[in-house]
């Protein structure tokens, strides 16, 4: 059974970046490396799968590009996996991108219904498609925190946001003004903010998760 405990206030955004910021110091270098891998074999899979689609067969560029997909998956849960290491003091190592794999068909089946959620609320009043984005968002953490059951993952992210739509709601509004200031920069000063947007939303699910006291047991 699932049972949390309601608490006010469980984040403040300006310790939140604070946090953040001293552990991208820290750890930077490494991301940025663990990330223009994931680009880079995400874009040469993409690249891969749209000149099979053209030039040799459709239906071997549509198997690439769901191999790619696929592989895109678990590259993003390991990323997920590397960022919770990181704000919780642990060591990482490129190993560790790896680590979720097995969850993978999980993870994607949690992310479309998701998708599914978000595109029903937005279809309602568009209101309760972002209220419901926001509240549904963390399944990603809790999936890679270990609860492999999609709607448990959703339902957990449910109780854990609750009560703190707004406050979530404008925090994410700032890591997305945040990554468009890194964009503007050239493009270069993603590599300094996509690490630090993800490390300070894993830092928010992370005191989302203690201030509810979460427990995943059956």
């Amino acid at each position: 059974m699932l049972h949390y405990k309601y608490i006010m206030k469980p984040f403040a955004t300006r310790r939140v970046l604070a946090f953040s910021w001293d552990r991208y110091q820290v750890h930077g270098f490494f991301l940025v490396l663990v990330l223009m891998f994931i680009w880079a074999i995400s874009f040469g899979v993409q690249f891969i799968a749209d000149a099979f689609m053209h030039d040799v067969s459709w239906i071997l560029g549509l198997l690439i590009f769901l191999f790619g997909f696929l592989l895109s998956s678990m590259l993003s849960m390991g990323f997920i996996y590397i960022i919770l290491r990181i704000i919780r003091k642990r060591k990482v190592s490129h190993e560790d991108i790896l680590k979720p794999a097995p969850l993978v068909l999980n993870y994607i089946g949690a992310t479309l219904l998701h998708g599914v959620i978000v595109l029903f609320g937005v279809l309602l009043l568009i209101i309760p498609g972002i209220i419901w984005s926001i509240r549904y968002g963390f399944y990603r953490y809790v999936m890679i925190d270990g609860c492999s059951d999609p709607l448990r993952a959703l339902h957990v992210s449910w109780c854990i946001t609750r009560g703190h739509t707004w406050q979530l709601f404008w925090f994410l509004m700032l890591m997305g003004l945040l990554n468009l200031l890194g964009l503007l920069a050239f493009g270069v000063g993603l590599f300094v903010t996509i690490p630090l947007t993800e490390i300070a939303t894993a830092r928010v699910y992370d005191r989302l998760l203690a201030n509810s006291k979460i427990n995943f047991s059956e």
